[in-house]
């Protein structure tokens, strides 16, 4: 391998590595946003995080979901992205670091990679498309 090309390689997994990175840290935070949001009785709006943080203008903003239903249940979103965006991140920061010698040295790390950005791709679009409510607003 040249200088040339083993400089191309390096900086390419550098890229690949910090863009994994990356992905797996928004992957982390989106778990602490606002996944649903409704109307209150007065006019208001209620949203409740990922980890069933209530906020907004209702009457039980400022405690968490998963206290409201009492052991019935528990609304954790977040985990799907907590899970494997650290995964991902984990990855990314592999492919930066580590170079093994051979032909194909990040199989493994990048079907990981693969498989956890298609995780949360699939939640993501799911949620987007199809967010729901969690039954929590159901009388």
């Amino acid at each position: 391998m040249t200088e040339r090309a083993a400089a191309t390689a390096r900086t390419t997994r550098l890229a690949v590595g910090a863009l994994a990175l990356a992905g797996g840290a928004v992957a982390f935070l989106a778990g602490f946003l606002p996944w649903l949001s409704a109307g209150t009785e007065d006019g208001g709006t209620t949203s409740i995080t990922g980890w069933g943080g209530i906020t907004g203008s209702s009457q039980i903003a400022g405690t968490n979901l998963n206290d409201v239903l009492n052991g019935a249940g528990t609304y954790r979103p977040g985990l799907i992205g907590l899970i494997f965006g650290v995964i991902a991140a984990v990855a990314g920061v592999v492919i930066m670091a580590h170079l093994p010698e051979g032909r194909r040295p990040h199989r493994i790390t990048a079907a990981v990679l693969t498989c956890c950005g298609l995780v949360c791709l699939g939640f993501g679009l799911w949620r987007g498309l199809a967010p729901g409510d969690a039954s929590v607003f159901d009388p």
